[in-house]
């Protein structure tokens, strides 16, 4: 093996730790955030607080179709599908920042 040869090979190897380390970081950065679980107890059972979210958000859009429809608003939105959907993650985004933020 010639010498430039067996240069190049230190210097691939060298990078190859340099990238292993850089994986190793990332993936302890990466785990450090799985330290705590954002469950409570309902009811004698641990239920992942985005169920709750998900299960209020439904409610307070369903709420919110039947304001739009008192107001007769509701006729100037169209698709509904596509006014409800984002209303629907919009509502359970704001409760899990409101409740479950910390």
């Amino acid at each position: 093996m010639t010498d430039i040869n067996a240069q190049r090979l230190r210097q691939f190897c060298k990078g190859v730790q340099v990238f292993r380390l850089g994986v190793l970081l990332a993936g302890m950065f990466v785990l450090t955030g799985c330290s705590h679980s954002p469950t409570f107890n309902l009811l004698g059972s641990y239920f992942p607080a985005w169920m709750i979210c998900m299960l209020l958000a439904g409610v307070i859009t369903y709420l919110t179709h039947f304001l739009l429809m008192r107001t007769k608003f509701i006729h100037e939105l169209w698709p509904l599908q596509i006014i409800y959907t984002p209303l629907f993650v919009l509502w359970t985004c704001l409760l899990w920042i409101v409740f479950f933020s910390s």
